[in-house]
């Protein structure tokens, strides 16, 4: 895979029934380590099923962090990944829609303004984008909206139940240990 251009591209991959992938932004077959070496250059990837058409990014991008990229499971309380695993479908989709792409987006800004502060320090570049705002990044007190819908309203009433375990906790006087 070719090192990032100023653009990182969008590349297009097919994965075959055999395992096989095959980029067709650049008309060759590629291998998984490709595909992680390429994202890690900054390139982005859309993977279909060869047979089906769907689009199965999710699936070979967690597939690379299992095998290729072992390191940022850790990154993960494991409570989290328990819950996603308990969790159904909709509930967990919809969770990590809302946080984690909230929670990636600031990130991605506060590293880009980084990068353009060093960047004008060592006279390398011009004015830095502009900070991210700190009212935007995310934060644990936010509260989570309202139930409204069945399954919201089971993981309104589980969180409900944290916060009052939580305030149960805070009144309950120190033992005598």
């Amino acid at each position: 895979m070719p090192e990032a251009p100023a653009e990182p591209t969008q590349l297009r991959i097919k994965k075959y029934p055999n395992r096989r992938f095959y980029d067709t932004t650049q008309s060759r077959h590629v291998t998984l380590e490709n595909i992680f070496r390429a994202i890690r250059a900054g390139h982005r990837v859309e993977v279909t099923d060869s047979r089906t058409g769907d689009d199965i990014t999710a699936r070979v991008l967690a597939q690379i962090i299992l095998e290729l990229d072992t390191l940022k499971l850790d990154s993960f309380p494991t409570n989290l990944l328990h819950q996603i695993i308990r969790a159904n479908d909709t509930l967990a989709q919809e969770f990590l829609d809302t946080h984690f792409a909230d929670v990636a987006d600031w990130f991605d800004r506060s590293k880009r303004y980084v990068e353009g502060q060093f960047r004008q320090a060592l006279g390398l570049g011009t004015d830095p984008p502009n900070p991210p705002n700190a009212d935007d990044a995310p934060s644990p007190e936010d509260e989570p909206p309202a139930p409204t819908s069945s399954p919201d309203l089971g993981r309104g009433l589980d969180q409900l139940s944290k916060r009052l375990e939580g305030l149960q906790d805070r009144l309950r006087p120190p033992s005598a240990d």
